[in-house]
């Protein structure tokens, strides 16, 4: 019985402390432009906006303080169109994970490959903080 204990309280502990470290899944929409957001150390953000690839046109990162926001993947998820019909869209997803205490705006354009200009500006506040335990 002590062995079984030895084994299984390390184990216990590691596995909580290892779902306490994955943090939280934040989705965000267009909705969301303009808006401020509070995370904590670990969570993810899961930014998705409407785009369409075909014509040359993409979200990208513009700005991030990537101490405190780490960028990740950058995910374009089209729309199912019908057969034989091309360019309908889709979603870009974009990924993020919050590292530290601290705050950041993060900023998205969608922007036509080679150009400078944004057709669309995305941006989000993004405060990073330890939030009390919920009861």
């Amino acid at each position: 019985m002590r062995l079984l204990t030895i084994l299984v309280v390390p184990t216990l502990a590691l596995a909580l402390a290892a779902s306490a470290a994955a943090g939280r899944t934040i989705k965000v929409g267009p909705k969301a432009n303009g808006t401020s957001l509070v995370l904590q150390p670990s969570d993810v953000l899961v930014v998705s906006l409407p785009g369409n690839a075909t014509t040359g046109y993409a979200w990208r990162l513009r700005s991030v303080d990537r101490s405190v926001l780490l960028p990740g993947a950058v995910k374009y998820v089209p729309r199912k169109a019908p057969t034989g019909k091309v360019g309908s869209g889709g979603t870009y997803v974009l990924r993020f994970r919050a590292l530290r205490i601290g705050a950041t705006r993060l900023r998205l354009v969608y922007v036509r490959s080679g150009s400078t200009r944004p057709a669309k500006t995305y941006v989000l506040n993004v405060i990073v903080k330890v939030l009390p335990p919920r009861v």
